[in-house]
């Protein structure tokens, strides 16, 4: 129904329906009637069609067409219709395609259509280019919004499974049986152990240097992924009077024994061993000088005294040598050279396997062992030559699209802040990291550029370059 008409109206039921009815001239009150109904003015009929008419198309007309309408009384509030008050009084109501404003600050360039306001474009084109974000955009503000999502996804790492979203970052459970050589690391020095996306490598060390755990066989060299014994030592210090052998978690040993022997000496008889050492037990002949008496043995000290020899133990804990150059700390007891301990081959080298031979002393055998150069930026180290070499660089990943991952050899893995990963290459964007929540990009007001020469001062709006004023080319 159309506004109401000024005075010298009244409203009446008017064939079911409720007009605004003209009084007539004739001065009837607003209460007269005619026949019990209700007088209307005798130039319109109760029924006629101009007091209420509707074109389905574009336009609405609304009174009675006896000029009770005027233009400022035809305003019906919506910006997408032309309000008109025609010569018949009637107001109209067209609809029109000017631009408008559908209240959203997501949308630009709205127009009128239908007689109501169309969205237009989006402002922004809300991505992060995240599937563990929902990606929307503010109505009232015009900014983007990246919350959280719960979804699949792929997090980019061969080791890993089940991958899920959590907080806005693609989580996965580690499902390879490696991350690092050293989770590879069998123990065995004849293999080779890498990782390789997230399996365990394993190469044979062929010709390696290793240790089958055997004193008593130094040499040992790697074939076909096992340690193989080197030759045998032999055990021979060269004493009659002691009985040598090889244990295999301590090398050589000679014990003492009661065999016959020949102290070299022809002047004595019946030589037997006693405590390691060839005594003689009858002088045979006279000596001269004490030198005549010498019996070899360390732990005792030799003479001759009135043409005979005698021998006479030395203190207990003196110094000697038993001759095995796989023992230390040797000290006479009772008139014998004794052992205290093992001789410490052990040279600190992880990158040698030590061992010992009764002649030689130590030996250190280059190896192939997995081992730590002592550099961050390096992973599955591993021997050659005695040294430990570094292996393949360490990434420092922290799988985090918020930082610039690096190493320094000193401070080892660094994780520098950064923001490129969320680079929307929008000028009208400000570009945000959260290890948490992801990408962020907030709309700004920058000056930009729309491409356009034919306006200037733009400026950005809701996350768009939006253009300025037309540039005059007059």
């Amino acid at each position: 129904m159309g506004a109401q008409p000024g005075k010298g109206w009244r409203k009446a039921a008017v064939g079911g329906t409720v007009a605004w009815l003209a009084l007539l001239a004739s001065g009837c009150g607003s209460d007269d009637t005619v026949g019990g109904q209700a007088t209307a003015d005798t130039s319109q009929s109760a029924g006629d069609s101009s007091l209420t008419t509707t074109d389905a198309a574009d336009t609405t007309q609304t009174g009675d067409g006896a000029g009770g309408c005027s233009p400022g009384q035809c305003d019906d509030g919506n910006p997408c219709t032309d309000d008109t008050c025609d010569p018949q009084g009637a107001c109209v109501h067209s609809d029109n395609s000017t631009a408008c404003s559908d209240g959203n600050a997501c949308t630009q360039g709205d127009t009128c259509a239908a007689g109501a306001c169309k969205p237009g474009s989006a402002t922004a084109a809300c991505s992060d280019n995240n599937p563990c974000t929902a990606d929307s955009c503010d109505p009232k503000s015009g900014n983007c919004v990246f919350l959280p999502a719960a979804a699949t996804c792929d997090d980019g790492d061969a080791c890993s499974s089940g991958d899920t979203c959590a907080a806005g970052v693609c989580v996965g459970t580690p499902s390879c049986s490696c991350t690092t050589a050293a989770d590879c690391a069998d123990k065995n020095p004849c293999t080779v152990n890498t990782c390789v996306d997230g399996q365990c490598a394993v190469a044979m060390a062929a010709g390696a240097t290793c240790s089958d755990g055997d004193a008593c066989t130094p040499g040992d060299l790697c074939d076909e992924g096992k340690c193989t014994a080197g030759k045998p030592i032999a055990c021979d210090d060269g004493n009659p009077c002691t009985d040598d052998a090889c244990l295999p978690g301590t090398g050589c040993v000679s014990t003492a024994n009661t065999a016959t022997c020949d102290d070299g000496k022809a002047c004595t008889t019946g030589d037997k061993c006693v405590a390691g050492a060839c005594q003689a037990s009858t002088a045979a002949c006279t000596c001269t000088i004490s030198p005549d008496c010498d019996d070899k043995n360390p732990c005792t000290v030799d003479s001759c005294d009135s043409g005979t020899c005698k021998s006479t133990p030395t203190a207990d804990g003196q110094a000697c040598d038993d001759g095995n150059a796989c023992t230390a700390g040797d000290a006479c007891k009772g008139a014998v050279c004794l052992a205290a301990a093992a001789t410490a081959c052990d040279d600190g080298n992880p990158c040698t396997g030590d061992a010992c031979d009764p002649k030689a002393g130590c030996l250190h055998t280059a190896n192939t062992a997995p081992c730590d150069d002592g550099n961050p930026c390096t992973k599955a180290d591993s021997c050659a030559a005695g040294t430990c070499s570094g292996g393949i660089a360490n990434s420092c990943s922290d799988n985090s699209i918020c930082t610039d991952d690096s190493c320094d050899p000193a401070k080892g893995c660094l994780h520098a802040t950064s923001t490129a990963a969320c680079n929307d290459g929008n000028p009208c964007t400000d570009d945000g990291c959260d290890p948490t929540k992801g990408c962020s990009h907030a709309a700004n007001t920058a000056v930009c550029n729309d491409g356009n020469a034919c306006t200037s001062g733009d400026l950005c709006g809701g996350g768009a370059c939006l253009p300025g004023a037309a540039t005059a080319c007059d």
